[in-house]
């Protein structure tokens, strides 16, 4: 309003000798010029101009002090352009410039300074400003500090979460504006915090110019929208978990239940068809036992896809001879093609190391399943089953193999090619889809071979036939090689290796009950040279290891009396620092899923199923003893203990064998204490029964379970397992019906023992 009365004032003739009294032209001097003679108006313009003007200055030099000192740099330009009109005015006011006054051209100078401010600065570059204004508007908190933690700036955002901070602080000390914010500043890159009921997640970043530190920004994100998605997501997972694990625990329970009377179909099936009958009779017998066969393949397949997609099918890698799984495998298919003009040939490379170190049973699995498809699905023609060693690393002494199975069948499709190896896929072939098995075998076969690092794959054509091909990762056990294809094979050898090594040194103690376990443990102990004492309770363990110091051991789980959790908390609540460190290895029959972690977290140093294999014997002995205590020795394959093993009722002689590293002394001693402990251990078990002690009965069940397993006694032992877990649960009717099958399984037993020992002792 002022500045717009003084304009009036000297456009207006008749007001203007307020603003110029009067105007000279004057030719005096240097040049010629007009002098005016200044009124009142024109001083107090002059006076606002230069009071408006150190008003400015002052702010600037205000904001100047305030800053850091990047910022400093930048406000220093316009420091100047602020100072220089300001000095100039006063100067002119206080009468410093008689005739000129250089206002006009101190402004000039002024915006020139200004505009270079603006360009060197950057100040109106669009890109700046856009960034500038999306900082102030995003969601996001931005917090900015300078490298001693001064608050520096920060947005809406900022504010909003922290309403502590005030623009009249800036500058000052992080720690005295907000201590929430300075602890946040002093976390690690990326910290998660809450307020309220949000959730936040910082980010803290360095920020640098020319190499060295000048401050930190804090990015601050709400994720508590993210979190409780997450949840969600968890909560949906383990929801998966549980259906899974009850589909699981569905299909165990109805395949046992199935299998159960399966068993008993086939059995009896086979009785029938060893007697007199007319031929439509026994081909009608024969039709039930081959329908019987086929459910329980079906059977056992939804297990084991049960087993996978569970992540609960581990494989067992023990030693065993390539040949002997391919004669086995040929043997079995052998039977099939009788009916058919098909030739089988068989062709191993004589490159390849006689013994390996893998799962045996998985690799026997997978050529049964692709070479029961080769032969289910061709007519005529041949079918042929190759191994070759495709590769050899020294350093891990690892064999990459290659397996090919094929067939002049029917051939698949192109477009089926993937999709048979899915769940419950089959191939077609036409407009005729083959509906014959469940579709589950080459799925198995899949993941059985990629969780052992393999591949599989399929060439294929419709009428010509089928080429599965499979590559195999497999330790070399003995660098021996093949000498005869796999036609020179003999069914039914079993082989005796000699440990690695021996530790003759070492002192182990071996705790048990079953004095069977105590004989079979001893002596695979002994295999590598160890001194070893039995004991045969919780009591006697204490009473022993108080006496002399052992090296390593091993405890058994399930003990009367004394169990192997409370003798374990007894040796170690001794006070000697031996009995604190010593390595005590847990025993136990019970390889169900968890076990494993239990025995850890109560305290045991390592664990060890039962029955004891003698890879897993001899790899837990070279993870607790010193190496200093092991000596190295050359491993030895020797010849076959047996060829064929007489049929002694409803006992896996072979399977026992190797449960006892095939040393045929250790299982006949075994066999032996098995027969000699008998009676006593039944007299027990049915005191136990009749006076309804149910622990009792448990823990002699458990001992007999884990015998008969041993020995490959697999029916009375699956019956022992049964009878445990009802006494688990305490359920006497269960006990009560189950206990006849038990008894007569368990004299069973006791003949085919007994005849054993006859035949070979």
């Amino acid at each position: 309003m002022f500045n717009t009365f003084i304009l009036f004032a000297v456009v207006t003739c008749e007001y203007h000798p307020y603003y110029y009294s009067s105007i000279q032209f004057v030719q005096e001097g240097s040049f010629p010029h007009v002098v005016f003679t200044k009124g009142i108006l024109y001083n107090l313009f002059k006076a606002e101009v230069l009071v408006i003007n150190f008003i400015i200055f002052f702010i600037v030099i205000y904001y100047y002090f305030r800053q850091g000192k990047k910022r400093r740099k930048q406000e220093l330009n316009f420091v100047g352009a602020c100072l220089f009109p300001s000095v100039t005015c006063a100067s002119y006011f206080m009468s410093f410039f008689r005739e000129y006054d250089p206002s006009s051209a101190s402004f000039v100078i002024s915006g020139v300074l200004v505009l270079i401010a603006i360009y060197r600065h950057q100040l109106f570059d669009i890109i700046h400003t856009a960034r500038d204004r999306v900082i102030e508007v995003m969601d996001e908190a931005l917090v900015v500090v300078d490298a001693d933690f001064h608050l520096l700036d920060y947005n809406p955002a900022a504010k909003k979460l922290f309403p502590e901070l005030k623009k009249s602080e800036l500058n000052s000390p992080l720690h005295k504006l907000s201590k929430e914010l300075d602890c946040l500043f002093h976390q690690n890159q990326v910290y998660e915090f809450q307020k309220e009921i949000r959730i936040y997640n910082a980010h803290i970043n360095k920020i640098c110019y020319n190499d060295e530190l000048v401050g930190y920004s804090a990015w601050i994100f709400d994720i508590t929208e993210s979190k409780n998605y997450m949840k969600n997501l968890i909560d949906m997972r383990e929801q998966a978990e549980k259906a899974n694990s009850a589909k699981s625990l569905f299909l165990a329970h109805m395949s046992h239940e199935i299998r159960t009377p399966l068993n008993a179909i086939i059995g009896l099936t086979d009785i029938l068809l060893h007697k007199d009958t007319d031929y439509e009779l026994h081909n009608d017998i024969l039709n039930i036992k081959h329908a019987g066969g086929t459910l329980l393949s079906l059977i056992n397949d939804v297990l084991d896809i049960t087993k996978i997609e569970s992540g609960k099918l581990s494989l067992v890698d023990e030693p065993y001879k390539l040949t002997s799984v391919i004669h086995e495998v040929i043997n079995i298919i052998g039977v099939k093609l009788m009916s058919k003009p098909i030739s089988l040939q068989v062709s191993i490379s004589d490159q390849l190391p006689k013994y390996f170190y893998g799962d045996e049973l998985r690799l026997r699995q997978i050529l049964i399943n692709l070479m029961n498809n080769a032969a289910k699905f061709t007519e005529k023609g041949t079918i042929s089953l190759q191994v070759e060693l495709t590769s050899y690393d020294l350093d891990t002494q690892t064999a990459l193999l290659l397996f090919h199975v094929k067939d002049t069948g029917l051939g698949i499709a192109k477009e089926d090619q993937k999709r048979i190896f899915h769940s419950f896929e089959q191939g077609s072939v036409g407009n005729e889809v083959l509906v014959e098995g469940s579709g589950l075998g080459l799925t198995i076969c899949k993941r059985i071979i990629e969780s052992a690092g393999g591949t599989i794959q399929v060439e294929s054509d419709l009428g010509v036939g089928s080429d599965f091909s499979f590559t195999l990762p497999q330790k070399v056990y003995s660098q021996e090689h093949q000498k005869n294809s796999a036609s020179t094979l003999k069914p039914g050898a079993i082989y005796k290796i000699s440990p690695p090594f021996t530790a003759p040194e070492v002192k182990v103690l071996v705790v048990d009950d079953n004095r069977l376990n105590l004989k079979v443990a001893s002596g695979l102990l002994k295999l590598f040279d160890l001194s070893v004492t039995v004991a045969l309770s919780g009591t006697e363990c204490l009473k022993l290891i108080q006496k002399e110091a052992y090296h390593i051991i091993f405890l058994d789980h399930m003990m009367p009396q004394m169990d192997g959790l409370e003798t374990l908390k007894e040796i170690r609540s001794l006070p000697s620092q031996y009995h604190q460190n010593v390595p005590i290895i847990a025993l136990t029959a019970n390889a169900v899923s968890g076990i494993k972690e239990m025995f850890l977290a109560n305290g045991f140093n390592d664990y060890l199923s039962k029955p004891i294999a003698i890879s897993h014997l001899e790899a837990l002995l070279k993870r607790w003893l010193p190496s200093s205590f092991l000596k190295l020795q050359k491993s030895e394959v020797s010849e076959p203990l047996y060829q064929e093993v007489a049929d002694f009722g409803n006992i896996d002689y072979q399977s026992g064998l190797v449960n006892c590293a095939n040393q045929t002394e250790i299982y006949i001693t075994a066999v032996k204490q098995f027969l000699h402990d008998a009676r006593a251990t039944t007299e027990q078990l049915s005191n136990a029964k009749d006076l309804e002690d149910i622990l009792l009965f448990t823990t002699i069940v458990h001992g007999i379970k884990s015998a008969a397993k041993t020995l490959g006694a697999i029916e009375l032992s699956r019956i022992a397992c049964e009878l445990e877990k009802y006494g688990h649960k305490q359920s006497f009717s269960g006990i009560e019906e189950l206990y006849p099958s038990f008894k007569a399984e368990y004299q069973n037993a006791i003949s085919s023992f007994t005849n054993f020992i006859k035949e070979y002792s």
